[in-house]
């Protein structure tokens, strides 16, 4: 029931009327209290209303809906999914209005006749609403429930600790117990949303559910869930295995499923539910039948390959599937290993052994399996071998981002990240493996595991949520799957179960994080030791010459040569290095060489570290050096001003500490690591350029402290097909951040709320800078060369060296960061008011030439149409005593809205005011009929030509100005109008 009303008092004196009412006429005994408000609604049509539901995962519309304007027909967020109004049915996956029930409901919600939201006309109006609760338990508690959004309608809690999860597990154990007939069988399923019970059959469901519920009696002690399992063992080992005699005599046993099949996984599962059962009770019940099952796994494995069948026919024990889930392969070992550990007969553990040079060659990690992740985790344990411990972590490290962002509580998610937990914890208690694990990021593994615990909080029936159900007592304190018509089945349950007992282990531990110690061979200089060299890649050294005792840098091309390198060498699968000749001309600054096995094919009497790969030696040494380094790593990325933000901090920062910057505008994930494996390790701050190509790659590399967003434009969309993409790519530079560190982001771009979101979503934190009114950093004035900024109630006025307002917008990058990482605001702004634009980024240069003193802004290294503005919109600001020349090319990547973004330059270039305009490329020969009217417009297809047409125009006094995608060749012109200056 619900209330609507000019005022609060009065709103709740007729819900308290209301109720009261209803209580006294049914003569109702109250056991929960809920109460819900509105917070917020906003108004759309029933066209954009269906739009959206179509936009919507199927049971994940979290708000609420009112489909008149005087909010009397008005449905809460869980009376719209519980009583399935926007279920579309199974085969549609999407929300959608469902006629039916909402006929059915609005009778016995409303009772009377209203007419049917389906029936609607397109442009009625409707309200979505944004609605927040209390609840009131029989036990008098009282909680505030969330508000629209992910975890819309169930309690808040101060965090997930031992006392949550210690009363999930009890609940919905008792829950899955309560399940178990007396016959020993269980109740299959339900669906609480049209009370109807599933009626199918599942044996391996049976087995794995009582392996959960085995666990958690474990546990609880508690003798009501002992009984159930006796029960359901009872069932299974009596009614449910079929035996098999083969003609050598071995004996073996299967578990028997639905349509008479015969499924490695439903064996599998028997045999591990009875080994969990033997290891705590230690009862010797199912000895007989334990070694019997485990012959039939090895009797559906090859001997040779070590591959599974998946499935056998029960009549005749023949083939039927060869493969038929991935799920099957890792249970199969996972309970072979469980066996093992009982019986320590060896031919268990050599058949896994098999199995998993089988899985490793077919890269089987791809699947991200959670039985996988507990059978290699138990492997370990027995064989501490690299491969198997590569393989554990290729199965879950490169999962994280879906673990993190999946949107529905998939629990095996947290069944994967425990086991792999365990896995860790192992791992780096063996210096001998360090190569392996010194550049995972644990803190987001830790982070992600978190993320999956609480958001399956999402799939509890708390009494909160199972009230708008048709039966809350038939599924208060169980799980469900909100997405298939909140679904409660008993392998549902399990999951859950599974991977809340072991979070609930993990918090009981008091050192539960596993942590990286520091390197086997430590180091305290900033140079690379051939040790260290070796461990990072995993590389063997070889050669005539003993390794170098120090090396200074890392270098993949000349840009990274000093005097004491390593260099990597190219080869014809990697042709990105240091080719036979350039080893040969440069050998007296090499002081090593990384090379991948036999292919150095020149003269060179150099130390060789051997590696497999060349590439990811690179981005392991990258790694490595990140791993070591104590100072702040600032990542910057943007469609422009990447270069000119990645060179304003580092020369700011220098008269706060050491710093570091990147070099050669090397800003791809092999660039970004060679940048940090040519880094001091000591450095206070290492400054880092990320493009978009990759970025999460890089971001993985360079785990930054700090991320700056300088801005979001139409650059490189022949690959990233629009602007709201990139910024989605882009905001993939946070994904490997951890919780607590700093974004700063441009808050005048139009994309902020998708960069605000993603920040959000890893638990950073957030300043923002530009003029927008909301920025936390704002430009309140800019007039040349002095800025006005407020932060908060700080104000701030200063003045910088170089001209532009996008230049004056970045130097608030310098108070965000101030303000986040403590940094004294006045040094730094002092500093920042001598920077000068680098070369073919805004660079200013005098040319002496025989024409005469030429002024020359060379900003001829990348363009896009944000950054041509930005260079257009700061020509009037710059002093000068003769003409203006502006020659402009072509923006490239840009894709098929080139023309156009092209065009629509056409103002910014007028209000520039250039007394003559050189244009190079077929892009910008394009807008000649726009300046037909000028008679000082000249359009070149050709370099030379336009090189020479420069050389005949330019006077004493000019200012001439260079702006174009590099590509286009523009540095060339501006490279020799620097030579012959120099000549000069």
């Amino acid at each position: 029931m619900h209330a609507v009303a000019d005022d609060f008092a009065n709103c709740w004196q007729q819900l308290q009327q209301n109720t009261e009412q209803c209580i006294a006429s049914k003569q109702l005994t109250v056991r929960f209290l809920r109460i819900d408000w509105l917070r917020s609604a906003q108004p759309l049509t029933m066209t954009s209303l269906q739009q959206q539901l179509k936009q919507t995962k199927r049971n994940y519309f979290r708000y609420g809906i009112a489909f008149d304007d005087e909010f009397s027909q008005l449905y809460t967020e869980q009376e719209l999914n519980a009583n399935a109004l926007l279920y579309g049915g199974n085969a549609t996956s999407y929300c959608q209005l469902n006629p039916h029930n909402f006929a059915v409901y609005q009778q016995r919600r409303f009772n009377s006749t209203i007419k049917n939201p389906a029936e609607l006309p397109a442009e009625h109006r409707v309200w979505l609403l944004d609605t927040q609760g209390l609840f009131l338990d029989n036990e008098q508690q009282l909680f505030l429930l969330y508000p629209s959004g992910p975890n819309a309608g169930r309690r808040q809690l101060p965090a997930l600790d031992q006392s949550t999860t210690s009363t999930i597990i009890t609940q919905s154990s008792h829950y899955l117990a309560s399940q178990v007939k007396e016959d020993g069988s269980y109740h299959y399923g339900y669906f609480p949303s049209f009370h109807r019970p599933i009626a199918n059959y599942n044996t391996l469901r049976h087995a794995s559910s009582t392996y959960a519920l085995i666990e958690a009696w474990q546990v609880s002690q508690d003798p009501s869930l002992h009984n159930a399992i006796q029960r359901a063992l009872s069932r299974m080992t009596n009614d449910f295995i079929v035996h098999h005699s083969t003609e050598t005599g071995s004996q073996l046993a299967f578990l028997l499923d639905e349509n008479h099949e015969i499924k490695l996984g439903g064996t599998a599962l028997c045999l591990l539910a009875l080994c969990k059962y033997k290891e705590i009770t230690a009862t010797t019940q199912y000895d007989e039948l334990m070694s019997k099952l485990a012959a039939g796994i090895l009797f559906m494995q090859c001997p040779k390959t070590g591959r599974f069948v998946h499935v056998l026919y029960g009549h005749d024990f023949s083939v039927k599937q060869a493969f038929r889930i991935i799920y099957y392969d890792g249970e199969a070992c996972f309970a072979l290993l469980r066996y093992y550990q009982l019986s320590k007969q060896p031919q268990w553990l050599a058949a896994v052994e098999l199995a998993f040079d089988d899985f490793i060659a077919r890269e089987h990690w791809k699947a991200h399996d959670h039985w996988l992740s507990y059978s290699v985790n138990e492997l370990v344990r027995y064989r501490p071998e690299a491969r198997y411990f590569e393989f554990g972590l290729n199965n879950v490290m490169g999962h994280l981002d879906f673990v993190i962002e999946r949107i529905t509580t998939f629990p095996t998610l947290l069944e994967l990240m425990m086991a792999a937990h365990e896995l860790l914890l192992n791992l780096v208690q063996r210096p001998e493996l360090y190569w392996l694990y010194h550049s995972l990021n644990l803190d987001k593994f830790y982070f992600a595991m978190q993320q999956r615990a609480e958001h399956m909080l999402n799939g509890f029936f708390w009494p909160e949520l199972a009230m708008f159900f048709r039966h809350p007592d038939a599924i208060c304190g169980s799980f469900f799957i909100r997405h298939h018509a909140f679904r409660i089945r008993i392998d549902d349950i399990e999951h859950y179960l599974s991977g809340y007992i072991a979070y609930d282990r993990f918090l009981k531990q008091k050192q539960p994080r596993a942590q990286i110690p520091p390197p086997p061979l430590a180091n305290p200089a900033n140079h690379w030791t051939a040790e260290q060299l070796a461990c990072a890649t995993h590389g063997n050294w070889s050669g005539a010459e003993p390794p170098p005792e120090q090396i200074d840098s890392v270098a993949i091309s000349m840009h990274g040569l000093k005097k004491c390198s390593l260099v990597m060498a190219s080869n014809l699968k990697n042709p990105a290095g240091f080719k036979p000749e350039a080893l040969q001309v440069q050998e007296q600054n090499i002081a090593a060489i990384l090379a991948e096995s036999s292919t150095i094919t020149c003269d060179v009497s150099k130390p060789i570290l051997e590696v497999e790969d060349n590439q990811q030696a690179i981005l392991a040494l990258g790694s490595y050096a990140r791993s070591r380094m104590q100072g702040k790593v600032i990542a910057v990325t943007g469609s422009a001003g990447k270069s000119t933000m990645v060179a304003l901090l580092a020369h700011s920062l220098h008269c706060i500490g050491s710093t570091a910057s990147s070099q050669a505008n090397a800003n791809l994930p092999l660039g970004v690591a060679w940048n940090l494996a040519s880094m001091p390790w000591s450095l206070d701050f290492a400054v880092l350029e990320l493009a978009i190509g990759s970025i999460r790659l890089s971001s993985r590399i360079a785990r930054p402290d700090v991320a700056v967003i300088t801005t979001v434009a139409p650059a490189h969309l022949k690959y990233h097909k629009d602007v709201t993409t990139i910024a989605r790519k882009k905001s993939r530079l946070f994904h490997e951040m951890r919780p607590g560190s700093l974004a700063i982001i441009n808050r005048d771009i139009p994309e902020w709320p998708i960069f605000q979101q993603a920040a959000l979503a890893r638990q950073l934190r957030v300043i923002s800078y530009g003029t927008h009114q909301g920025a936390d950093v704002r430009l309140s004035h800019y007039q040349p060369p002095w800025l006005d900024v407020e932060y908060q109630t700080e104000t701030f006025r200063y003045q910088l060296a170089t001209p532009g307002e996008h230049m004056a917008i970045n130097s608030l990058v310098l108070i965000a960061l101030a303000k986040g990482l403590a940094l004294p605001i006045p040094t730094l702004l002092d500093t920042a008011k001598h920077f000068q634009a680098i070369e073919g980024r805004g660079q200013q240069r005098q040319l002496q030439l025989p024409q005469g003193n030429i002024a020359m802004i060379d900003d001829a290294y990348n363009a896009n149409p944000a950054s041509m503005r930005a260079l257009l919109k700061m020509l009037p600001e710059i002093p000068r005593t003769g003409r203006l020349l502006l020659v402009l090319g072509d923006m490239l990547e840009l894709g098929e809205q080139s023309p156009l973004l092209h065009r629509e330059l056409v103002p910014d270039i007028e209000a520039s005011l250039p007394d003559k305009l050189f244009c190079l490329g077929e892009q910008m020969s394009e807008l000649k009929p726009y300046f037909s009217t000028s008679q000082h417009c000249e359009f070149f297809m050709d370099v030379e030509a336009l090189q020479q047409a420069l050389l005949d125009e330019l006077q004493a006094g000019d200012l001439i100005v260079f702006k174009a995608s590099n590509g286009i060749g523009l540095h060339q012109i501006v490279h020799a109008l620097q030579q012959a200056s120099n000549l000069s």
